[in-house]
């Protein structure tokens, strides 16, 4: 946590996904982070601990399809 602090995301300008278990002990700074990146996308992946990725595969590449095609939308759009 010492490596990475919300005000690394200050100058991020591309798309942002905040991506969570339910059980992430990182959550409890999501706030952090979002007032640091405010145009971050925030979600959270029920049933999952910090590593979401394994504990609810189909619901985290869920979630990253729903970004994916949220970003892939509004580029076509501009």
């Amino acid at each position: 946590m010492t490596h990475c602090r919300p005000a690394m995301l200050a100058g991020v300008r591309c798309p942002v996904l905040l991506l969570n278990g339910r059980f992430d002990q990182f959550r409890v700074g999501v706030r952090a982070f979002r007032r640091a990146c405010p145009q971050a996308r925030v979600e959270i992946v029920p049933r999952a601990s910090h590593f979401a990725n394994l504990d609810q595969p189909e619901a985290f590449a869920d979630a990253l399809l729903r970004f994916a095609g949220v970003v892939a939308d509004s580029a076509s759009r501009a």
